[in-house]
């Protein structure tokens, strides 16, 4: 902050000459044996706190994971496209985003847990490039309408649909999956970012907002399924 020779860090201040936050933790209240002072419960290399209202534990992650999902949380508090993080964040229960380096990103509902690779970017049948944000989204989603809707998740995860394996991936795909391919310039009016859950190829990308260049093909096939 000008004039005062602090500096924003998430959703707190820092005044590098003492080393120490001058703002209180959004959810203080919640934990009076911590300082409200404190970032992370004092421990930053076993917590993250991107935002400031929920210490996630994050078991065995890459501090270049945390860093990406940092990343991509204010990108995407920056395009209007964190609503469903805003609800998790905002709910009594605890989810996770844990670091997966293989091509399924997945919302595991029996663990509460998100496995996501924040540098991989897929191209659907519709030659449509969904960034690892977006993709991110399409998964917290499924979080959300989990946390909010729980009898309805596992209802429509369990009917099949023969475009979009379930009615669960039907919903998102068709839903907010494309509002956010849009506000992520991913995709332009008129345009859909596919009509199935499959992918045609992936992108491997160094940043988790971006679309990249170089594609490695894959055949088609069914993604994995939601564990309702």
């Amino acid at each position: 902050m000008h004039g005062y020779d602090t500096y924003d860090y998430g959703a707190r201040g820092m005044y590098p000459a003492i080393m120490r936050f001058t703002t209180l933790d959004p959810l203080a209240e919640k934990y009076y044996s911590i300082s409200p002072y404190a970032y992370c419960s004092n421990n930053p290399v076993k917590y993250i706190d991107p935002d400031g209202r929920l210490v996630k534990f994050a078991p065995k992650v890459s501090q270049d994971f945390k860093d990406k999902f940092t990343a991509t949380v204010k990108y995407m508090n920056s395009k209007g496209t964190n609503g469903f993080l805003k609800s998790l964040n905002d709910s009594k229960e605890v989810y996770y985003i844990n670091e997966t380096t293989g091509n399924q990103n997945k919302f595991q509902s029996k663990d509460k847990t998100i496995l996501w690779n924040p540098n991989l970017a897929k191209l659907t049948d519709e030659n449509a490039i969904l960034s690892p944000a977006t993709l991110l989204n399409h998964e917290l989603d499924h979080a959300n309408q989990f946390d909010s809707k729980k009898d309805e998740f596992v209802k429509n995860a369990t009917i099949e649909d023969k475009q979009y394996d379930n009615l669960e991936e039907k919903r998102v795909i068709e839903g907010s999956e494309q509002e956010t391919a849009k506000k992520h310039g991913e995709i332009s009016n008129g345009e859909v970012t596919r009509k199935n859950h499959r992918m045609k190829g992936y992108i491997k990308v160094s940043d988790p907002t971006s679309t990249g260049e170089a594609v490695v093909t894959a055949p088609k096939k069914k993604e994995d399924q939601l564990n309702p």
